[in-house]
């Protein structure tokens, strides 16, 4: 998993500071089993999630 966090602060009229946090996750995940199924299988799948989170601080 990689992320980065990247912050400003600068007080004007909507806030008083804004962080910005992507992430990038590369995993690999596999189900060995069908729902209400006794028969087993390997099903390998590689997954790739992304994300972005964008706050922002106003203090009275």
């Amino acid at each position: 998993m990689n992320n980065l966090s990247i912050a400003y602060t600068g007080p004007n009229k909507l806030y008083d500071g804004v962080t910005f946090a992507p992430g990038a996750s590369n995993f690999r995940e596999w189900i060995d089993r069908r729902f209400n199924h006794h028969r087993l299988r390997n099903n390998a799948e590689q997954v790739q999630a992304y994300s972005a989170n964008l706050d922002f601080e106003k203090h009275q």
